[in-house]
């Protein structure tokens, strides 16, 4: 060190720090500082040797408040000059002390931001350590208000949202936008009106809304949907605001009148135009195109046309039947432009979605594969993923034909090509397989799908162990039928699954008498864009919304007629398993086996409701009363069990708390079910 030629040399203090460290320690770095404060070296902060120099020195300043005072000093004389480099400091200082000493790190940025202003850059990184704690987020938001640093929501909100601490998050919402820190882009504000919108209360949605608005977001019109869907286009309101404004009423035409001079070969098309264009036309319709079209089914022609009417200012309008043929015109597809122009279709017909997918089927029915292409390419040319949705219209097309060999076929190919199974063609599943029912009721009895139910809950479990999200909605109208059809084994064993899937806090199965035997078949637990700090209680929660109070007491019931659903529905099995241990119950405890392991997977049962249902199902089969509804009856008269026997099974299985309050006054002999019926109360 004491040699000039090396004095300078930040490579061989690195070197010589480096070696210093291994053999003396935190002794070593103490040795080289003191040599290059003596001597007065001047070491950079940048490069890979100055960031490795000045890092040993501050963490042995850390440890010894006398050398980080010497730090500081020598930094002051060094960086004065030396904007970045000082900020640098400032960082390394402060960030050490928020995650360790969150007040001395405001003592230290009062002392350090008298030498220069801080930038945006160095408070977002320090963004991801301030709000570890309580104390470290107060007081990042004072050296916030204390700099004039700004341009820092898009590090500040998306991180807290990501760490789940919305409630942190809308608060320095507000106050970053009072302070003129606004969001960089949408994306920067969708979590939190995300998170708003479906667990957070109206009056925080709308002001986070208006705040944008008031500050002149561009894009916090858009936002406002999260509270109202606009009731027409922006184009639509601005037109309408205008027409009004100046008294101008919107132009009328007449599309078979167009239509009829376009058809018409003794006038040109540009004579037809200037016409138009005399008249006011403002817009001619799918006939009038389709007209103008077939003079020369040519791609360039049409779009040369088109773009003669653009040029006049008259538009083609936004139908879909308009719009297919600028988009085959612009594309060159000249056998879809021929099908469009030559084919038997109406125009308004291409706005018929239901419609379309029909044909698709007939055609698919008929084998007729031209049309089939035909069909595809007209259906999938306005979508963002246009083989995603070709797979999903033939697999809906086979769902209509219920014709299960090629939905299985064309299921396994979508798996295997990993495309995912969109929202409309589940629910195209959900209304063509399973037989209706009416509220309150059984299915029909006869079935074009043998097992419909099975079928459906097979197919939508594949679904999910591929990797595509579904919502718990989905799930409910299933297992209420295995409920009501005495499918009690595949209802617990597809409950347990789904509370595995939807519980995003839970590491991993666990192993009771009623979890699933094949595990491997789990699927890995989504981004369901639940966030952990949500309780499972809340409404918005896809467990509550699986399993929600009438849920619970409808289990129980279930439990206590399963001696009479069995008889009116023989069980299947869903899962391929054999059935689940909890037949050697007995059935009136099935209900409350599965709602206990349930709740240990985390889902919210209340007790009220379980006692409630319990006491209830017992009235009914021991009370003095009798129940109109013909399956309580029916399982009345099947039961022979004593009631002491039902009472010391629910205290084994829930407790003694079950039973609490419950009052059952004696029958006349002559109706009492079974021996046993016990005391007319039990405290």
């Amino acid at each position: 060190m004491n040699d000039p030629s090396y004095r300078n040399n930040v490579n061989f203090l690195a070197s010589l720090l480096q070696f210093r460290r291994r053999i003396y320690g935190k002794e070593g770095t103490r040795t080289i500082w003191h040599g290059i404060q003596r001597r007065e070296i001047f070491v950079p902060m940048t490069g890979e040797a100055g960031s490795y120099l000045w890092e040993a020195f501050l963490q042995l300043g850390f440890r010894d408040d006398l050398i980080l005072q010497q730090l500081y000093q020598r930094a002051v004389l060094t960086f004065k000059d030396l904007p970045e480099a000082w900020r640098s400091f400032y960082e390394a200082i402060i960030g050490h002390f928020l995650a360790t000493s969150p007040t001395t790190a405001y003592q230290w940025h009062k002392r350090l931001e008298t030498q220069g202003p801080l930038a945006s850059d160095n408070l977002s990184r320090l963004a991801k350590i301030a709000f570890r704690t309580t104390d470290s987020s107060r007081i990042f938001r004072h050296i916030y208000l204390d700099s004039r640093a700004r341009d820092l929501y898009s590090a500040i909100v998306p991180h807290l949202c990501a760490e789940e601490q919305f409630d942190v998050a809308y608060r320095w919402h507000k106050l970053l936008l009072d302070h003129g820190d606004l969001p960089s882009s949408s994306d920067v504000v969708e979590p939190l009106m995300n998170y708003l919108s479906l667990y957070g209360q109206v009056p925080q949605l709308e002001t986070v809304t208006r705040g944008l608005i008031d500050v002149g977001v561009p894009f916090a019109s858009s936002t406002s949907k999260f509270i109202q869907a606009p009731s027409m286009s922006s184009s639509e309101l601005i037109s309408r605001a205008f027409g009004e404004t100046f008294s101008i009423p919107p132009k009328p035409y007449n599309d078979d009148f167009c239509a009829r001079l376009f058809a018409t070969t003794s006038f040109s098309v540009n004579m037809i135009i200037s016409g138009m264009q005399m008249l006011g036309v403002e817009r001619i319709g799918p006939k009038a195109l389709r007209e103008l079209a077939v003079r020369d089914v040519n791609p360039e022609a049409i779009l040369q046309r088109i773009r003669r009417l653009q040029h006049a200012q008259i538009s083609i309008g936004s139908s879909k039947f308009s719009r297919l043929i600028e988009h085959c015109a612009s594309e060159g597809k000249q056998d879809l432009l021929v099908a469009l122009l030559t084919g038997d279709q109406h125009p308004d017909t291409y706005e018929d979605q239901d419609l379309q997918e029909s044909l698709l089927a007939s055609y698919i029915q008929a084998e007729d594969w031209r049309s089939v292409d035909t069909s595809l390419a007209i259906l999938t040319s306005f979508t963002n993923q246009p083989n995603v949705e070709r797979w999903n219209l033939v697999l809906r097309a086979h769902l209509s034909l219920r014709n299960l060999d090629a939905c299985k076929k064309t299921m396994d190919d979508m798996r295997l090509a990993s495309v995912v199974v969109t929202f409309r063609s589940r629910r195209t599943l959900l209304q063509t397989i399973l037989r209706a029912r009416r509220p309150g009721k059984n299915p029909k009895t006869t079935s074009e799908v043998p097992d419909d139910l099975g079928f459906v809950t097979r197919i939508l479990m594949s679904v999910m162990e591929a990797g595509t999200t579904i919502g718990p909605f989905t799930w409910k109208e299933i297992l209420r039928r295995l409920g009501q059809t005495g499918r009690l084994d595949e209802l617990e064993r597809l409950s347990l699954w789904l509370a595995l899937y939807y519980n995003p806090t839970l590491a991993g199965p666990l192993e009771t008498s009623l979890a699933p035997r094949r595990m491997s078949a789990m699927p890995g637990r989504p981004a369901l864009g639940v966030p952990k700090t949500i309780s499972s209680s809340h409404p918005s929660h896809p467990l509550r919304i699986l399993f929600p109070p009438s849920f619970q007491r409808a289990v129980i019931a279930w439990g206590f007629l399963d001696p009479v659903l069995r008889t009116e529905s023989p069980s299947r099995t869903l899962l391929h398993e054999q059935a689940s241990n909890t037949q050697a119950h007995r059935p009136w405890t099935r209900g409350l086996l599965l709602l206990k392991a349930l709740r240990a997977r985390g889902v919210y049962v209340e007790t009220a409701v379980v006692r409630k249902a319990y006491q209830q199902r017992l009235r009914i089969l021991y009370g003095p009363g009798r129940s109109k509804v013909p399956r309580n009856h029916r399982a009345r008269k099947l039961n022979d069990v004593p009631l002491r026997v039902m009472m010391e099974d629910a205290r084994h299985v829930w407790g003694r708390k079950l039973l609490q309050g419950l009052s059952i006054p004696p029958p006349p002999r002559s109706l009492s079910p079974a021996e046993g019926v016990g005391p007319p109360h039990i405290a």
